[in-house]
């Protein structure tokens, strides 16, 4: 280090000078080399078969780089599209009355006691409830239908996943095809579009009809007319049937009919039709729901919930098969009180009891009720008291003030769970058990 002080500048300078011309002229040499390289393919074949050489080594030897698959040629066609890629797992699909729609696995929300408050499911904003609320696997089709009677298709998989208190997306953006002032009534998932398969669409003024399946299964962007509308009528509910099964509808105010989808009672229509009438209904009456029993379900009860957070299971034997177009029969008592206030119930009460949903399910399937604020209460249907039709069942959902029970799905197959919550045995309101 003293030496280098001591040394003049020019010497240094020297020095730096000697250094930066060696380097220059390393370089030219490996340009001339690197570019000879280039211009010689013999040069690169041997550097290839070099550095291979080199890694056989480094790896063992030729004995353990023998190759172990096979590399053959597809027999027929093969098209690998987007739903290949995607598990066919299932889903719950919301969706809510502002436009908003999410999927969630199903995993997601654990089983518990019937009367406990239930889990936030969905974030609302003020002024929306929870209108859709169903089960698919990801790889069915989903067909959403308008107030106006207009059907879209989907696959379910193309429903954005999100967590289970997210507030979902807006269905423009899923459904870009969806008409401008269009509202979605009504949605479906769809497996295959089966030739003995019909769609059972129903209106709120209680005209029904039946039209192939098939029809559906080429929808174009636009979308395709299903059902031909009256006056101030819209289409609220569409269901899958065949000619075997019967069909079980319920009115607001309690009332239920049932009768066979063969050709007698429903023939098939197109889908530029109107259909028929259902049943028969008071001035203030519109059909609230409507379900689907086939012949080989002789495990099948009814469910009924009012919109008190009140329930019962019933035998499909107390709703016998009638004539399409008839008054029915009651389907669950609405009205508490006394003998002369049931008398009168034709006069419902602003703030009465209403029944929100009348559909078929099984022993070992559960229920999913959604609140009008968006939370969700999953119970098995076992533990629903099971009573007789003209009962009013009992608590299955503990609501808050000015809260209702807007959506009921039946889930079968559900993945088990943790029970958890306060759970009640109910409070029966009428009726006793069958």
């Amino acid at each position: 280090a003293d030496a280098i002080l001591s040394m003049p500048l020019r010497r240094l300078t020297a020095l730096e000078r000697e250094k930066l011309l060696s380097e220059a002229s390393d370089l030219r040499s490996t340009i001339t080399d690197l570019s000879s390289i280039l211009d010689t393919p013999e040069r690169i074949d041997e550097i290839i078969k070099k550095e291979l050489d080199e890694a056989i080594a480094t790896a063992g030897g030729e004995k353990k780089l023998q190759r172990r698959t096979v590399v053959s040629k597809i027999q027929g066609n093969f098209d690998l599209d987007e739903m290949s890629l995607i598990a066919n797992d299932q889903s719950l699909i919301l969706v809510t009355v502002n436009g908003f729609i999410k999927r969630m696995p199903v995993a997601e929300f654990s089983a518990q006691r019937r009367g406990t408050r239930g889990k936030a499911g969905t974030q609302l904003k003020e002024g929306d409830v929870v209108e859709h609320f169903f089960t698919c696997y990801n790889h069915d089709t989903v067909l959403f239908f308008t107030q106006r009677g207009i059907a879209l298709g989907l696959p379910a998989f193309k429903v954005p996943e999100v967590g289970r208190t997210a507030r979902g997306t807006p269905l423009q953006r899923v459904l870009t095809a969806l008409p401008a002032g269009e509202r979605v009534t009504s949605v479906l998932p769809v497996s295959e579009f089966a030739e003995d398969k019909f769609l059972l669409m129903m209106s709120m003024q209680g005209w029904v009809k039946k039209t192939r399946l098939s029809m559906f299964q080429k929808l174009t962007q636009r979308g395709l007319i299903s059902i031909i509308l009256g006056e101030n009528d819209e289409l609220g509910w569409v269901r899958l049937c065949t000619e075997e099964d019967s069909i079980v509808i319920g009115s607001k105010l309690g009332n239920c009919v049932r009768f066979l989808a063969d050709s007698t009672q429903l023939r098939p229509t197109g889908r530029n039709s109107r259909g028929v009438k259902s049943m028969k209904m008071r001035p203030d009456d519109i059909v609230v729901d409507m379900d689907v029993i086939r012949p080989s379900e002789s495990d099948v009860r009814i469910l009924a919930v009012t919109s008190s957070g009140y329930g019962k299971i019933t035998a499909t034997s107390g709703f016998r098969d009638q004539n399409r177009g008839g008054m029915g029969v009651k389907a669950v008592a609405l009205v508490r009180g006394s003998a002369a206030a049931k008398k009168n119930s034709k006069k419902q009460p602003s703030n009465a009891p209403t029944l929100v949903a009348l559909r078929k399910c099984h022993e070992q399937d559960e229920v999913i009720m959604i609140s009008s604020v968006g939370t969700i209460m999953r119970q098995s249907v076992d533990g629903i008291s099971k009573q007789s039709r003209q009962a009013s069942g009992s608590r299955l959902q503990r609501l808050g003030a000015g809260e209702v029970v807007a959506a009921v799905a039946v889930v079968p197959s559900f993945l088990g769970g943790d029970e958890d919550g306060d759970g009640t045995d109910g409070e029966a309101m009428e009726g006793g058990e069958e």
